[in-house]
């Protein structure tokens, strides 16, 4: 048999030591899981400018509220305006302008949704405020839950 010096004997020893003292079973570890209720995540720039990708600003406006949308910059209305029928009939929506040289109504639509976008001037700035919604069904294919069928048809 293999023969050990005295002095190795106890280092030997140590080292089987740390080496297998993890191999015994242990206990399980216990995880703590909060019971307490997130809050939804909050609506970040990044994740505004995701949602309304397809609603263009000119350049040098910046955002004065995000509900509705609104910004101002130092374009005059007729520059605004001819911005955004280039940019809204380039990104797919219909526009009907109900504008003149003072004021600003454009109304853009898209089958799935609709923006008005109402352009002023205020204190010598543009201000541009965008007001989206999803289309709803038109009312001649809504339920009418008072209407009864009329004898006869």
């Amino acid at each position: 048999m293999l023969q050990l010096s005295k002095s190795l004997r106890p280092a030997i020893a140590g080292l089987f030591t740390v080496l297998f003292s993890g191999c015994g079973q242990k206990e399980p570890a216990i995880v703590s899981v909060p019971t307490a209720v997130q809050a939804p995540p909050t609506i970040t720039p990044v994740l505004l400018e995701a949602k309304y990708a397809d609603l263009p600003v000119p350049v040098g406006f910046s955002a004065q509220s995000s509900a509705p949308l609104r910004y101002v910059g130092t374009l005059r209305i007729t520059q605004v305006r001819d911005f955004y029928h280039k940019q809204m009939e380039r990104l797919g929506w219909v526009l009907e302008d109900f504008s003149h040289e003072s004021e600003g109504l454009l109304i853009c639509r898209k089958p799935s949704r609709t923006c008005v976008i109402s352009l002023r001037v205020e204190d010598g700035s543009t201000s541009v405020v965008l007001f989206t919604d999803p289309v709803s069904a038109p009312a001649t294919q809504r339920a009418d839950v008072n209407e009864k069928p009329i004898p006869g048809e």
